[in-house]
């Protein structure tokens, strides 16, 4: 008999959604619906911004067994910023490392304009 073993996404499966982004200073969280591919991601993917200013992404992460991406940030946030948004570009094609997938390979879709909630 053959056995049959798949790890992670059937290939056709539907991409993690992020669900929520929150944090403060220069921590910032994003949590998606499912667990996501360990490492480390570009932090030229992402782009957090208000109405004044754009803030650079020093490092992404994603832990082992995790459904969050952790941004840490190059520096505080000043405490006037209000309406965070964020920005990540997935680029085109798929890329096996440096991007947020799933666990099986996936990879997360661009995301524009997304809010984020400062805790």
């Amino acid at each position: 008999k053959n056995l049959v073993v798949t790890n992670g996404d059937p290939a056709d499966s539907a991409a993690p959604t992020l669900v929520m982004a929150y944090g403060r200073f220069d921590e910032f969280t994003l949590e998606f619906d499912e667990v996501l591919q360990a490492g480390r991601i570009s932090p030229g993917f992402f782009k957090v911004k208000d109405e004044l200013s754009n803030y650079r992404v020093r490092n992404a992460m994603i832990g082992k067994n995790s459904n969050k991406v952790i941004l840490d940030m190059k520096s505080d946030l000043p405490a006037f910023a209000t309406n965070l948004t964020l920005d990540y570009i997935d680029m085109s094609g798929n890329q096996t490392k440096g991007v947020i997938q799933s666990a099986g390979g996936t990879d997360v879709a661009s995301i524009l304009g997304k809010e984020i909630f400062i805790l």
